[in-house]
């Protein structure tokens, strides 16, 4: 049984949705396909998400404007806490906010797990 300290510490936490029930409605068509493709296939970077989608990127131009293209929605899915990012080197990496959420229990969890010892 959780301590209560730690029900009232997740309990701000947003609760895990599946992909279906994300509301849309305050997303354009190019987000819903980014949200669903990083929540199917996550981590990952915008150019696989690219790739996934059926874009073209085969040459160094292309790349970088689907890239930036791509940030560009990515950035406002994670102003929307839809989304979590981090820039490796040049590589932006996303994952769904959901799973920070969950990282972010494992890690009291385990924390408060070695406290009791």
């Amino acid at each position: 049984m959780p301590s209560p300290h730690l029900i009232d510490f997740f309990s701000g936490m947003p609760k895990i949705e599946s992909v279906e029930s994300i509301p849309t409605s305050s997303m354009t068509h190019a987000e819903a396909q980014i949200l669903h493709v990083v929540h199917t296939r996550w981590p990952t970077s915008s150019l696989e998400i690219a790739e996934f989608l059926g874009q073209s990127i085969s040459s160094r131009d292309e790349k970088r404007l689907v890239s930036s293209r791509l940030a560009y929605h990515i950035k406002k899915l994670v102003s929307k806490r839809k989304l979590m990012s981090k820039r490796f080197g040049n590589a932006l990496i996303v994952w769904p906010y959901e799973v920070e959420t969950l990282r972010v229990m494992h890690e009291v969890m385990r924390s408060s797990a070695n406290e009791e010892k």
